[in-house]
């Protein structure tokens, strides 16, 4: 998905590329995660960031993200692009990634959170799994890592990562 949609976050002016990671990342998110990233205020940050601090979890973690559960919700404006959770399976990541469960989905959130919120937002989603499950797995060999790739790949570039399907299915797939 990301090869095939990099076209649509190119833009083109005379001799002059630019390309639109962050607005990709974020459709991606909610396309295929499920996730609608936010931003909040400072004060938000500070005290979720406290929160977070000392205890290992966020009291409103829909302050930073809301995971869409229900593609078939009337008042989400996100759920009509959503694809929800039996749009992907497991089906090509190594098995230990997989847990039966919606392992792209659960991907594209991590490369979405760890892409908008850096260390902390890893933080926020390894908090929620146990270490060395499949999630907390995919999360720190494929997502986190995929994110930073892009990231830092865009920022000496300007441009997209060539070839992203390509180092995908070496990391991550059978």
């Amino acid at each position: 998905m990301f090869e095939a949609t990099r076209p649509l976050y190119e833009r083109r002016f005379l001799f002059f590329r630019r390309y639109d990671l962050s607005a990709q990342v974020w459709d991606l998110a909610v396309i295929v995660g499920g996730l609608e990233i936010r931003s909040p205020s400072l004060i938000t940050f500070a005290r979720e960031g406290w929160t977070f601090l000392r205890t290992g979890r966020l009291a409103h973690p829909e302050a930073f993200f809301e995971i869409i559960d229900d593609p078939q919700d009337p008042n989400s404006p996100y759920s009509p692009y959503y694809l929800g959770f039996n749009a992907f399976q497991d089906v090509g990541f190594k098995k230990i990634y997989q847990d039966g469960g919606n392992q792209v989905r659960h991907f594209m959130a991590g490369v979405g959170i760890s892409y908008f919120y850096g260390r902390f937002g890893e933080q926020i989603a390894l908090s929620r799994e146990q270490p060395e499950s499949p999630d907390y797995r995919l999360y720190v060999e494929g997502a986190f890592a995929f994110a930073h790739l892009l990231e830092l790949y865009a920022f000496h570039t300007g441009g997209p990562l060539p070839d992203i399907g390509a180092w995908l299915r070496r990391t991550l797939g059978n």
